[in-house]
């Protein structure tokens, strides 16, 4: 999913990370192998982040979901694999993109 301007600051209020910019070189390949989501590369890899099905009152709940994982130690490389959702959830206070799920 592609967070708003407002979830990715709650995002990065929780968790402390950014997403890559509009402008990030491989952006348009990325989107063309997950579809359009915001994107973040964190130590592990690459990430998106899914809404749950789970009911919060005020809002909504997001886990963080790998879909690539770096496939070297000096992080230069992603490899591909199945999407792994990963123990990282956020809260996101209710939102019109929120709540249009």
């Amino acid at each position: 999913m592609k967070l708003s301007k407002l979830e990715i600051d709650q995002l990065h209020d929780q968790i402390s990370i950014d997403p890559l910019p509009d402008d990030y070189p491989a952006l348009d390949k990325m989107i063309e192998a997950f579809g359009f989501h915001t994107f973040y590369l964190t130590g592990d890899g690459l990430r998106i982040f899914e809404y749950t099905d789970v009911p919060i009152d005020g809002g909504h709940e997001a886990v963080s979901v790998r879909i690539a994982p770096w496939s070297s130690e000096e992080k230069t490389d992603l490899s591909l694999h199945k999407p792994k959702v990963t123990g990282i959830k956020i809260h996101f206070a209710d939102t019109p993109q929120a709540a249009a799920g």
